[in-house]
């Protein structure tokens, strides 16, 4: 019976990148999907939802808030290549008081588990975990990051669906080779026709 506000617009994460995470730590982007500024009072990215560990407080970035469409980077230190963040209200009442957990399902506004191909975070394991009870994840999902480059939404915006809305971010050198190829069959054509005119 819970919907977190990310659901049908409001604030998700988008991405999570950066290289070799476990040692130096990711950079999340969040997105305000929604169609209204919203107040990033009370807002806090985490990392964890058993430990409840938090990595950044939103309320600092952007002037405080985001209007429909922009969207703000934070930090979250040493993530481990089993991993989960997420977003919490400790405003939960727009009340501009903060208080309470950040851990319990009625808090969490987005989540994302991943993994490096195998193996799962214990806080995306269970029925009872935070980010499971609030509808935001299934237990035992992860989206894979084997190459360690950090993930993405497949479509900024959209994350109704879970896990199926995500996506790995190709690696460096995967989005090279189009490129190489299309520079290699240009330069072909170019040394034929030379060729052939000669």
């Amino acid at each position: 019976s819970y919907q977190a506000q990310a659901f049908a617009g409001g604030l998700m994460i988008t991405k999570v990148e950066g290289s070799d995470m476990q040692t130096n730590g990711g950079t999340i982007t969040v997105l305000n999907a929604g169609d209204s500024e919203v107040s990033l009072k009370g807002i806090r990215l985490m990392k964890n939802s058993v430990g409840d560990i938090e990595c950044q407080d939103l309320t600092a970035l952007s002037d405080g808030s985001l209007t429909s469409g922009e969207t703000v980077t934070a930090v979250c230190g040493s993530l481990n290549n089993d991993a989960v963040v997420y977003l919490a209200d400790r405003d939960a009442n727009n009340d501009d008081t903060e208080s309470g957990s950040t851990n319990v399902k009625e808090r969490i506004i987005d989540a994302v588990c991943w993994n490096d191909g195998s193996g799962t975070h214990e806080a995306c394991n269970e029925a009872g975990d935070p980010i499971i009870a609030a509808g935001l994840w299934v237990a035992n999902t992860n989206v894979n990051n084997a190459h360690n480059d950090g993930i993405r939404l497949s479509s900024a915006g959209n994350n109704d669906d879970g896990l199926s809305d995500w996506e790995a971010i190709p690696e460096f050198g995967t989005l090279l080779m189009p490129i190489a190829s299309v520079l290699l069959i240009v330069g072909y054509n170019y040394r034929r026709k030379e060729t052939e005119i000669n």
